[in-house]
């Protein structure tokens, strides 16, 4: 038993580092998870192990390699653990735990087998290991931006950050030497360690992303630098399982502007546009409303205007109508000091769209339009209307939007005409999580399938489309955390 009960633990522990990882070493979260999905982590398993401590013979040998087969499911996971020095340290935090708990007599084997619901002694120890660490980084950071004496440009919202953050790099790379962090490291340890191995006196421009998801981020972020040039993008419903209410994330995110001397912002969003900006220089762009415009769309171009003047007509490559938002974000700035449109007109042209973020993959017998980096109602909405266009079954495979609140019902209820109108078939990923929009949907007589997971959404979509001329739209790839563990 002791070492079915060592196996069984092992693979426990891969799991707990993993889900620990997905929720940014956020112990809340990490056991939220565990919590939601106690009956297949450890009830069950606790259920084999009395079973197996009664049982003799064939049978007994039998069930030990049962439990083995279903602890080794514990380490598939869509995102697979990355070894980072953190989750190395851990590992080794870890096997002291282990050896401690071990000393205790009687109920050692019980305890192994809940590690993941045992292990907060050494996830606060790792806690504060890494504090110590983060705050020397942190500090040399900050060092290093006191010194920066050129622009930096903040960017934050509530989504189209980082879709801005690289429009901006690739069209102000034109004109002088800019540098940005890579992906979306917009926290303020995701920026420390992007200095680290950068030299900011070899570029005129900084550009950073400022990340927030619950309340006192942007104070962080700020501390570490006070942008000169503050871009907000959008204001919606992430996070509001922090926040509580939108208002609550206006009032953070636009801590932003406080020290900034020029702010660009899209008042197409209501929130922004209706803010009280005192006398602030404010650069604001949209589609109806704002100094900078684009008018007459048409698929990827657009007429820019300055107020009523008309400046430049604009084509992209990039997908959908929400990059004509986050590239107007770019040219009201160029407008606004006086930079050559056409440099970024010709450059423009040559943009595409980031891996996963509305990407249009070419298949034998249609597209696929990767979306899996998105997860806000805007966003869903724009990439279903590209998906109406496609050619062929249209097909949607999404988790929905997660991190919504109180508010998942309603925002979910308000997509479903959006949904209905853009596809022939729905599949849902998310037994409990998805199933009020299961049912919803099925009242419109839609082809609509609820999975377990993605790897099998992926299954019926081959089914299904098997030799037919088809388009997939991947709306959202939730991580692991935010879904349940069901039995095979």
């Amino acid at each position: 038993m002791l070492t079915t009960t060592i196996i069984f633990s092992f693979f426990l522990s891969y799991s707990c580092l993993t889900i620990y990882q997905q929720s940014h070493y956020c112990k809340k979260e990490y056991y939220i998870y565990f919590l939601k999905n106690i009956i297949y982590y450890n009830l069950i398993p606790l259920v084999l192990f009395i079973i197996i401590y009664f049982t003799k013979g064939i049978i007994f040998y039998f069930l030990i390699i049962i439990l083995w087969l279903y602890s080794l499911s514990f380490i598939f996971f869509r995102i697979k653990l990355k070894f980072t020095p953190r989750i190395i340290r851990l590992i080794f935090i870890y096997l002291i735990y282990f050896f401690i708990l071990s000393l205790v007599p009687y109920i050692n084997i019980l305890l192994f087998q809940f590690i993941n619901l045992l292990s907060l002694p050494a996830l606060l120890i790792d806690s504060m290991i890494s504090k110590r660490i983060n705050k020397k980084y942190i500090n040399i950071a900050k060092t290093k931006l006191d010194n920066y004496k050129n622009e930096v440009i903040g960017i934050t919202g509530s989504f189209g950050k980082s879709s801005v953050k690289k429009i901006y790099y690739d069209v102000l790379s034109e004109y002088t030497n800019v540098v940005i962090p890579p992906k979306s490291f917009n926290t303020p340890l995701g920026i420390a360690s992007f200095l680290e191995k950068t030299n900011l006196n070899l570029y005129s421009k900084l550009i950073l992303e400022y990340g927030v998801s619950k309340k006192n981020d942007m104070d962080e972020l700020l501390r570490l630098k006070k942008p000169n040039v503050a871009i907000i993008t959008e204001i919606g419903p992430m996070h509001l399982k922090n926040f509580k209410t939108i208002d609550n994330i206006l009032k953070e995110k636009m801590k932003i502007i406080k020290d900034a001397n020029i702010i660009i912002a899209n008042f197409e969003n209501e929130y922004l546009r209706n803010y009280n900006y005192g006398n602030k220089i404010v650069l604001s762009y949209g589609f109806n409303y704002g100094r900078y415009k684009a008018i007459n769309i048409t698929d990827n171009s657009f007429d820019l205007y300055d107020n009523d003047k008309f400046i430049i007509k604009i084509e992209l490559k990039l997908n959908g109508i929400h990059q004509i938002l986050n590239t107007l974000a770019v040219l009201s700035y160029l407008l606004f000091f006086n930079y050559d449109i056409n440099i970024a007109k010709n450059k423009l042209l040559l943009i595409e769209g980031e891996k996963n973020r509305l990407e249009v993959k070419k298949t034998k017998n249609g597209v696929i339009l990767d979306d899996s980096y998105n997860s806000n109602p805007l966003g869903f909405k724009n990439a279903l209307a590209l998906l109406k266009n496609q050619k062929g079954k249209k097909v949607l495979l999404t988790p929905g939007i997660v991190e919504l609140g109180h508010l998942k019902k309603d925002i979910h209820k308000k997509l479903i005409p959006y949904i209905v109108d853009s596809c022939d078939c729905i599949i849902l990923i998310g037994i409990l999580e998805q199933l009020y929009l299961y049912q919803e949907l099925k009242k419109y007589n839609k082809e609509v399938y609820l999975v377990r997971n993605f790897n099998e959404g992926m299954k019926i979509y081959k089914k299904i489309t098997k030799n037919i001329c088809s388009a997939l739209l991947i709306e959202n790839d939730v991580t692991d955390i935010y879904l349940r563990r069901l039995i095979f």
